[in-house]
């Protein structure tokens, strides 16, 4: 690759990581001119659908993957703004399908972008009772409906995530659930196409 072609070069400089190019790039007066920071790689991407319901009742679409050599990446990735783009398989143009900031992100770890929120998913959650046990415990029951609208055999898998604060544990649950760290509780629901499930569960917290 000669010096008229050749893209950023990155080097680990001290706890920093330095992202050169070794050329001269002219920029005219009012002009906008985008330089390719990687080369185009291919990787196996993984669509996550996630309802937190602190967060409203909308259901996020986000993309993930890994950025390892295995995945054909694996490069230290520079804070910014990623767009993501998606072939039209009807006139082969690129829509854009969101945009989203990632931090900076060493080799071997994930990455993970939201896309927006997921127009034919619904998600609803109501809390159906309240009982103040001690001077400062509570239990809460709440049931969650999931709603999938999409078209025949666009089956999903949902994560829903609860977080919680204190000092607090499930005490029933009606499909299982896993803790995955101190503060937040989490069931991955399938819901077929046109079809709905409900999930109900009672908590204790302090």
């Amino acid at each position: 690759m000669d010096g008229a072609s050749k893209g950023f070069e990155e080097k680990s400089f001290f706890e920093y990581h330095l992202y050169t190019l070794p050329r001269r790039v002219d920029i005219l007066d009012k002009q906008v001119k985008q330089i390719r920071l990687i080369d185009p790689a291919t990787t196996e991407v993984n669509k996550k659908y996630i309802y937190e319901p602190s967060r409203g009742n909308d259901v996020q679409v986000k993309l993930e993957f890994e950025n390892s050599e295995s995945a054909n990446l694996g490069m230290p990735l520079p804070a910014g703004l990623v767009r993501m783009y998606k072939v039209d398989p009807d006139d082969d143009t690129m829509q854009l399908i969101g945009e989203d900031r990632i931090d900076h992100t060493p080799r071997d770890e994930k990455v993970s972008l939201k896309t927006g929120n997921a127009f034919d998913l619904v998600a609803e959650r109501k809390q159906m009772s309240s009982n103040r046990i001690g001077s400062n415990i509570r239990e809460n029951s709440y049931e969650i409906e999931l709603r999938n609208r999409k078209e025949d055999d666009d089956n999903v898998e949902i994560v829903v995530r609860e977080r919680f604060y204190g000092d607090w544990e499930i005490l029933s649950e009606s499909l299982p659930g896993e803790k995955t760290d101190a503060w937040t509780y989490e069931w991955t629901i399938p819901v077929n196409a046109g079809k709905k499930v409900k999930i109900s569960y009672t908590v204790r917290q302090r």
